[in-house]
């Protein structure tokens, strides 16, 4: 499955579809859903539903800021997310 995904162009790509659309992507065989409604929220997809985090933020620029994945900015991992 991973083998047919594609990268986000850049930060901005990744910006609008997190913004626009349910966006499902990977990163280090982890599977991340961002879904926009009155605010943008965030969990790591997991089997165990019960350990599933998740984090809300007022807007895009508020995840860019301070969102992290293994303690790295999101604004640093972008170019290695898989959609």
């Amino acid at each position: 499955m991973m083998n047919n995904l594609i990268n986000f162009k850049d930060l901005e790509d990744f910006k609008y579809q997190i913004t626009t659309f349910d966006t499902t992507f990977f990163y280090k065989d982890r599977e991340f859903i961002v879904c926009p409604l009155d605010k943008i929220y965030v969990c790591e997809a997991l089997d165990d539903m019960s350990k599933q985090i998740e984090e809300i933020f007022i807007d895009a620029n508020d995840l860019l800021m301070n969102w992290k994945i293994d303690g790295i900015s999101i604004e640093k991992l972008v170019d290695k997310f898989k959609y």
